[in-house]
């Protein structure tokens, strides 16, 4: 186990160029950093340039242009860059398909850069107003990439599930987007209440407030890595919304392999060829009064490699009351369980923790 932190910037431009071509341009900056020897510091640049707008009818264009750069501090520097552009075809307003046409280059191998094209396709399908299925493959250089995504409501109930395929910069990105968030579910039940993108955030971070709930806490933690690797992810999200209690499930499971060949640090995967990590996160949130709530949370990840030392395991258990203090205060309480199984620095832990947060 070892201290580590990490650090984002994002700032991006985004608007329409005579009310027909929308764009985007994002630069993001990730430092990471751990206290252990044996690990990688490193910085993540990463710049896109997006293009998209409407041709003639059931048509639709898209252009972009991607850098990104991973300097690890063991491991050398790593560049992908990558330009595309794609087609949409709107059969209905409901069933969509898609292709992209793509070159890209990286240094992931020994030696010179490598470049290659490769043609991707997708397909989306609204079966109906509260169920959507999504899905799209691409051939790359390093290994195939894909994603389906699936995601169904009811009145009381959001569901969502993705698998999905592609380069990861673990541990920069750790925590940063979590995919199948309870935030991600909410934001997913309450679009038959607001169809407004904006406000509907602003809902979802109230009624999350409103139950001492975490929109975005991770089910997985990372594990500390010296290069990028190819990440398959599989997660499967519930929730279900009472009059005063609110449930929600996240089950996530990955595999991570090592794509560069320049890394010199000593990592997990200097013994393993595939990191495997398992989780599960369940939440009951219960509205005491309008103005205070009782939660609870329990957490099971596993975590394994090839060598039998690389096996370790966590459980943690999270009880919480959390209310209104004040017209602008709010105020948190709770204690946690947390058991470490590992073979060589198990350790369990007992806290009280509380918070106090002032909104102007």
């Amino acid at each position: 186990s070892s201290e580590a932190s990490s650090y984002r910037l994002a700032p991006y431009l985004r608007g329409v160029w005579g009310g027909r071509v929308n764009y985007l341009l994002r630069q993001s900056w990730i430092a990471s950093s751990s206290e252990a020897q044996s690990a990688s510091d490193s910085l993540q640049s990463d710049t896109t340039f997006n293009l998209s707008g409407a041709l003639n009818g059931p048509l639709s264009w898209n252009a972009a242009w991607s850098r990104q750069v991973s300097d690890y501090q063991g491991g050398g520097d790593t560049a992908l860059r990558r330009l595309q552009g794609g087609l949409t075809y709107s059969f209905t307003p409901q069933i969509s398909v898609s292709a992209t046409l793509a070159h890209e280059s990286n240094n992931f191998a020994a030696g010179p850069a490598q470049s290659s094209s490769n043609l991707g396709v997708g397909a989306s399908w609204a079966l109906s107003e509260r169920t959507r299925l999504a899905a799209d493959y691409q051939r790359r250089s390093f290994g195939n990439s894909h994603g389906l995504n699936f995601s169904h409501r009811t009145g009381r109930t959001a569901w969502l599930f993705s698998d999905s395929q592609d380069v990861s910069t673990t541990p920069a990105n750790a925590g940063l987007t979590v995919v199948g968030s309870l935030r991600q579910l909410l934001d997913e039940q309450f679009q038959g209440v607001e169809a407004d993108p904006v406000k509907r955030a602003d809902l979802v971070s109230q009624f999350l407030t409103a139950n001492g709930l975490s929109g975005d806490a991770p089910v997985l933690s990372s594990f500390l890595t010296s290069s990028v690797s190819l990440q398959r992810r599989q997660q499967l999200s519930f929730t279900l919304l009472g009059v005063r209690d609110t449930v929600s499930v996240i089950v996530l499971r990955t595999a991570n392999t090592r794509l560069s060949a320049l890394a010199v640090g000593v990592d997990d995967f200097s013994t393993s060829s595939v990191i495997r990590q398992n989780g599960l996160t369940a939440r009951w949130s219960h509205r005491l009064t309008p103005d205070s709530s009782l939660s609870a949370s329990a957490s099971w990840q596993r975590s394994s490699g090839d060598a039998l030392a690389l096996s370790t395991q966590l459980r943690s258990f999270d009880l919480r009351w959390s209310g209104r203090v004040g017209r602008s205060t709010t105020a948190s309480f709770g204690a946690r369980r947390t058991a470490f199984d590992s073979p060589t620095a198990p350790y369990t832990e007992t806290s009280i923790k509380g918070s106090v947060n002032i909104q102007f």
